[in-house]
């Protein structure tokens, strides 16, 4: 496997089709919408890559073009790997587009699942993770490579006005752009690179919701999915796999300088035409290709997996369902971490503060997502993120306002005190 003593992994990858064969609800945007899809804009996607080292176990990444993985396909991975490979070292994200079929039946209200879809969509990701588990990885050089962009902006302003909620008549928060307000504009990258210097996979992560596709009745992966198809236009037909930053406060923001000047600014966020969506992900795509073509850091084992789990009760909320935390380490110098929830932006600060000596991807999405998760400054200010999706999500209570220094030292802390012992390694 590891023929070549330069390359400290292997890696089997691939990718496969869970584009609905029937119509079927498409999840979020439900007031809205149609009870199913007009059309298939784009297919959707799930790719896997399968990482091994000469010293562990392989560690197993699953990216969905799904709003929610959910439980059930979670739990149908979990079961089909186990005895072979741990659940700490099963990484399984959603792109988050909000174009899909929901596969999360404990949150209806972001729309009906339709079981032939969830148990299709299941059948396919375990058929293939398996499938790869099987055959023989190749060995792969590892790179990380890091860019910025100007494609987000941070969606809550808070407004003097009448709002819906008590005090009706005060300062509320709202969804409009802020160009005040933090967000995460970097892009970050792992290219898999063959004996021969061909790059045969790719992971990038950027922290936007992809949620402003103009066709609202239509099935598609959104920018993930159209990133993916040029990507694949320069490299081939290789797996790219999207991790979803934290983004819970972040919305795309199509007024960004292109073409050296800069358009003029807007006060609310207004629905594209599909030619400016296309223009969009397009000079999007430019970015992360320019990210890959910077000569980037090697990326090197050993590879530790941890996870741990808290009750969202514990931040104030009624309900049974976790906030999961995941780290896959590697050799302490890169650190990807993965939550459970759509996570707002400022906790990427808290991850880099909280791991200084290493290079830190943050991923939401994650798992079987709760909901959304803000910051402590957010609580008082309220607003979508904060109390107006409760409802949606099933989900009583209402958030802690020390709810930062919980989720630091139940998750974040606890197993940053151990970042530099890989666990879980084979021998």
């Amino acid at each position: 496997m590891f023929g070549n003593r330069d390359h400290q992994f292997a890696i089997a990858a691939g990718s496969v089709d869970i584009t609905p064969i029937t119509r079927v609800p498409l999840a979020s945007y439900r007031a809205s919408r149609k009870a199913i899809f007009d059309r298939v804009a784009d297919e959707l996607e799930a790719n896997v890559m399968v990482l091994h080292t000469e010293s562990g176990l392989p560690v197993v990444f699953v990216s969905a073009d799904l709003l929610y993985v959910g439980a059930y396909i979670c739990n149908r991975v979990f079961e089909a790997l186990a005895g072979r490979v741990p659940r700490e070292r099963i990484l399984i994200a959603a792109t988050h587009t909000h174009f899909a079929p929901a596969t999360e039946e404990s949150l209806p209200g972001l729309g009906r699942v339709a079981r032939e879809y969830l148990d299709f969509a299941a059948t396919r990701i375990v058929d293939l993770v398996r499938r790869l588990l099987d055959v023989t990885p190749v060995p792969a050089h590892c790179r990380y490579h890091e860019g910025a962009t100007l494609h987000s902006v941070n969606r809550r302003r808070l407004r003097f006005g009448i709002s819906r909620q008590y005090p009706y008549i005060g300062f509320h928060t709202e969804i409009s752009p802020n160009e005040e307000a933090p967000r995460d504009d970097l892009i970050r990258v792992l290219t898999l690179t063959n004996a021969v210097g061909k790059i045969c996979a790719v992971c990038w992560s950027f922290a936007c919701h992809p949620n402003t596709y103009p066709q609202i009745d239509s099935v598609s992966a959104e920018y993930p999915g159209r990133v993916r198809q040029l990507l694949r236009k320069r490299f081939g037909p290789i797996p790219v796999l999207f991790w979803q930053g934290f983004s819970g406060n972040i919305n795309p923001y199509r007024i960004v300088q292109l073409g050296g000047r800069q358009n003029e600014r807007r006060s609310e966020f207004v629905r594209p035409t599909l030619s400016q969506w296309e223009r969009w992900t397009e000079t999007l795509a430019d970015a992360v290709q320019l990210s890959i073509s910077t000569a980037g850091k090697p990326v090197h084992g050993p590879v530790g997996c941890q996870m741990q789990s808290m009750e969202v009760r514990e931040l104030g909320l009624d309900s049974s369902k976790l906030l999961i935390y995941r780290k896959v380490d590697f050799g302490g110098t890169l650190v990807i971490c993965g939550l459970s929830a759509e996570v707002a932006v400022e906790y990427v600060g808290r991850l880099r503060a909280a791991l200084p000596s290493a290079t830190v991807i943050p991923v939401g999405c994650t798992d079987d997502v709760f909901g959304y998760l803000p910051v402590d400054d957010m609580i008082a200010g309220g607003g979508y993120e904060v109390k107006g999706f409760l409802r949606r999500f099933g989900l009583g209570g209402r958030f802690r306002r020390d709810i930062c220094e919980v989720v630091e030292r139940r998750l974040i802390l606890a197993l940053a005190a151990v970042s530099d012992r890989p666990i879980n390694r084979a021998g």
